[in-house]
Order: C-alpha cells, then sequence, then structure tokens
C-alpha cells in the first residue's frame, strides 16, 4: 500500500533541491567562465576546430543532462505479439 505523501518531507526536498541548484549551477558557471579565459588570444593560441570541438562536447553534455529532468512516461517497452495470418 503507497505511503501518504509527507508534505514536510516534500517541502524539505524542494528546499534542499533549491540549494544544491543554486550552488551547482554557480559552479558551473564559474567553470564555464574560466574556458571563456581561454579565448584571449595574446594568452593562448587555438583553432576553430579546437573550438567547435569543446563547444561541440558541451552541447552534447547539456542535452543529456537535460534529459534527465524530462518526465519518461514511456520508460519500458511493451511487448506485442503480432498474430500470422490463418492459411484457410
Amino acid at each position: 500500500m503507497p505511503r501518504p505523501n509527507n508534505p514536510n518531507r516534500t517541502i524539505a526536498k524542494q528546499a534542499k533541491f533549491k540549494e544544491l541548484a543554486e550552488k551547482r549551477v554557480n559552479a558551473a558557471l564559474d567553470k564555464l567562465r574560466l574556458i571563456g579565459n581561454l579565448s584571449d588570444k595574446k594568452s593562448y593560441e587555438y583553432s576553430n576546430d579546437e573550438v567547435e570541438a569543446i563547444f561541440g562536447f558541451l552541447q552534447k553534455e547539456l542535452v543529456q543532462i537535460k534529459r534527465k529532468f524530462e518526465p519518461n512516461d514511456n520508460d519500458e517497452e511493451s511487448f506485442i505479439l503480432k498474430s500470422r495470418p490463418h492459411l484457410d
């Protein structure tokens, strides 16, 4: 039998999510800004291919992370046995 939802637990989980999300997103922003510092041509030399590789990889990772937050109604596949036509 499912347990009834505890509103206090839900509030605590929401608060924990918000706390960790803010911390982690701000930490990620700090690291992204450090990557941006690599654009200084006076200090670094790089090719357009290297820049595209960096941003392509980051974009792919962001897409994968975002998918984790999307609801998955069809996690499990269903098996359907298709009947064969009757030979008369």
